[in-house]
């Protein structure tokens, strides 16, 4: 079982099909006032972890 804290559950949130990575990132640094660089790096990390888990697919 796997448990998301706030941001994780955030993103989840995000996660409707369409946004991009770059758009829910954009929005997770503006609310939780981290950098765009590192919100795109760990929504993308998130995402793939996801996706390798088979909860979400990959967009190209």
């Amino acid at each position: 079982m796997t448990v998301l804290n706030g941001v994780g559950a955030r993103l989840w949130e995000l996660m409707d099909g369409q946004h991009t990575v770059a758009e829910i990132a954009q929005v997770v640094a503006s609310e939780y006032e981290v950098s765009s660089v590192k919100a795109e790096t760990d929504a993308l990390a998130f995402c793939q972890d996801l996706a390798g888990r088979g909860l979400v697919t990959l967009g190209s």
